[in-house]
């Protein structure tokens, strides 16, 4: 419904133009709420299974879109997809809770390396093992870099099945720093693995420019599933 005399349709009680994350938000939320109306027992993380299970691909051609050994597939512009309520629903009345979380952590890693501002990335590999985390559901990623503009830094760590989650990109933030910043991803959602190779990359994305280099001064990278 819209709201008469200043929504979207002036004098309409209904709109069909109304979109982007103030639409998407409550159509998902209501979706959500059928699946557990059908199901109340779920979890948030059951129902992150199902949102990724059920959602359909859009936009092919989106160059965004990653495929995972499991077959999950995301783009960094639309997510897991167009959400399909019929068979969310029925997924959801016979859906099998998941297996208690497991998380993992690298712990503080200090680096204190520099940024060039030439755009050449620094690259830090972390190699987990012992992880016993067999499905990724999510990860987090908090750092500290010190540089004059911080919109200017791309930000990217690699799973070991080679799928990048991008933190950052250029954008215009005229703020310092990235002091003690959390991120996170479900871009690895069904990942077969925490253990192996995890690689993170830090770049000035508008080099040769008066500010000089930044400094890359630690990382956490913490891996949650089961």
């Amino acid at each position: 419904m819209d709201i008469p005399g200043w929504g979207y349709d002036p004098g309409a009680e209904c709109t069909t133009s109304f979109g982007g994350t103030s639409s998407a938000c409550p159509l998902a939320a209501g979706i959500i709420a059928l699946a557990l109306q059908a199901n109340p027992s779920l979890t948030w993380r059951d129902m992150q299974v199902l949102i990724a299970k059920t959602s359909k691909v859009v936009d092919i051609a989106e160059a965004s879109w990653s495929n995972n050994h499991r077959g999950f597939r995301h783009s960094e512009k639309y997510g897991f997809g167009l959400i399909d309520a019929k068979d969310m629903v029925a997924q959801a009345k016979t859906f099998t809770h998941l297996p208690a979380q497991k998380g993992f952590s690298s712990g503080r890693i200090t680096l204190n390396l520099p940024v060039p501002n030439d755009g050449t990335p620094v690259c830090i590999s972390h190699r987990f093992s012992g992880s016993h985390i067999t499905f990724v559901e999510h990860v987090l990623f908090r750092v500290t870099i010190r540089h004059p503009r911080r919109g200017q830094l791309k930000i990217r760590l690699q799973s070991p099945e080679e799928i990048v989650s991008t933190f950052a990109e250029v954008h215009p933030d005229p703020n310092p720093n990235y002091s003690g910043w959390l991120f996170s991803s479900v871009r690895h959602f069904g990942e077969s693995a925490a253990d192996g190779e995890w690689r993170v990359c830090v770049e000035d994305g508008v080099p040769r420019d008066a500010f000089g280099n930044g400094v890359f001064d630690s990382f956490e990278l913490a891996v949650f599933g089961h």
